[in-house]
């Protein structure tokens, strides 16, 4: 498998992402701050990072709706098929991503859970379903085998019946 953190941006790319995404926002009259490790790195700081951090002044309430995402109960599918590739890894750079992932899988399933939603397998447009029912048992199994029983009772109430019953 590719590992799209395989090779770090270098400094001058970042910099020219940076100043591109920096001239669009000014032409939207959208006041910026860079921040995090890159900010740092302009400052002289010599740590590496993978991304780029922006803080943008926009008002969360004008800005929810005009950018389309994925429905949550689609993009946790999309978390969990990648989490599971790294259970049980010791590769620190792995054990980050899992980690991350991992944040981002229970933000979700607090989301679905708070809006009364389900995680929805059906508009995933997956080539092979199976693989995601797969990687959603390995997780559920994963947090049994560890005794969480609460991240496991978290993901069994974002499922539908008939869901659950295919990962058994």
């Amino acid at each position: 498998m590719a590992d799209h953190y395989s090779k770090m941006p270098t400094l001058a790319s970042m910099k020219e992402a940076a100043e591109a995404f920096s001239r669009i926002l000014t032409e939207h009259n959208i006041e910026h701050a860079f921040i995090g490790r890159f900010a740092l790195q302009m400052l002289g700081n010599v740590r590496e990072t993978f991304d780029i951090d922006v803080e943008v002044d926009v008002d969360i309430e004008d800005f929810r709706g005009s950018v389309p995402i994925l429905e949550p109960g689609v993009l946790i599918l999309t978390k969990m098929k990648r989490a599971t590739q790294y259970i049980g890894s010791t590769r620190p750079q792995s054990m980050l991503k899992y980690s991350s992932d991992l944040q981002d899988i229970f933000l979700l399933l607090a989301w679905l859970r708070d809006n009364n939603r389900k995680i929805d397998f059906v508009a995933y447009d997956a080539a092979s379903p199976e693989r995601l029912y797969d990687a959603v048992r390995s997780m559920r199994d994963h947090w049994a085998r560890l005794g969480q029983g609460n991240n496991v009772e978290m993901l069994d109430s974002a499922l539908n019946p008939s869901d659950k019953t295919k990962l058994e």
